[in-house]
């Protein structure tokens, strides 16, 4: 345990915008996990950095709860993987998008502060105004991240746009006069309904 620390001080975690901490196969990995977690309240000062556990299930995830912090993030490993598996199956070509969003290559999740032809602007409208990105959320001033919101906000410079785009590409906004506005925007409504799906051979 002595020695993981010096490696983490080593490393210089203070320096980092995030953190991600994967989980391992030991048969002890409760105690592994906290023993992390405590790790990383003694040894980064800067309590705003995004640390993000890979928790193996609920019941993991109850005994740990009283050890998170409010930059804390844990993601149920189960939940996450059976959630996944679903939507592959009912949406095909999904596989490919989670390859290009979380591979090293290609298209990468980045923010962006608003361009200043569209401050004060609809989400809405921002969305239709990017000519070589896809927004995908809002970073706003209070520090919350929301994807895909249902809303139809009006972005100020306090916000930042979260987008979808090529590796080291510079935001390039559409000319006003192609622009989409959001009065023009035909909006369809979503149809929900439920399926069933069987999966053989799940073995937790």
């Amino acid at each position: 345990f002595h020695k993981t620390e010096q490696v983490y001080k080593i490393i210089d975690l203070n320096s980092a915008k995030s953190i991600i901490l994967l989980s391992n196969s030991e048969a002890k990995q409760d105690i592994s996990v906290m023993k992390l977690m405590l790790m990383m309240d003694k040894i980064v000062e800067d309590k705003t950095i995004p640390i993000v556990f890979e928790i193996e299930n609920k019941q993991q995830h109850r005994l740990l709860k009283p050890l998170l912090k409010k930059n804390y993030y844990p993601v149920l490993k189960e939940n996450l993987f059976t959630q996944a598996l679903v939507q592959i199956t009912l949406q095909t070509g999904l596989t490919d998008v989670f390859n290009e969003i979380f591979s090293f290559e290609g298209n990468e999740l980045y923010i962006y502060p608003i361009p200043n032809e569209l401050l004060n602007t609809k989400y809405s409208e921002v969305y239709m105004s990017l000519n070589n990105a896809s927004l995908v959320g809002i970073y706003d001033k209070n520090g919350t991240t929301t994807l895909c919101p249902k809303q139809d906000p009006i972005l100020t410079e306090e916000d930042k746009i979260i987008v979808l785009m090529k590796d080291d590409d510079e935001l390039v906004v559409k000319p006003s006069s192609t622009v989409v506005k959001s009065n023009q925007i035909i909006r369809r409504q979503d149809l929900f309904y439920i399926e069933h799906i069987l999966i053989l051979g799940w073995n937790q």
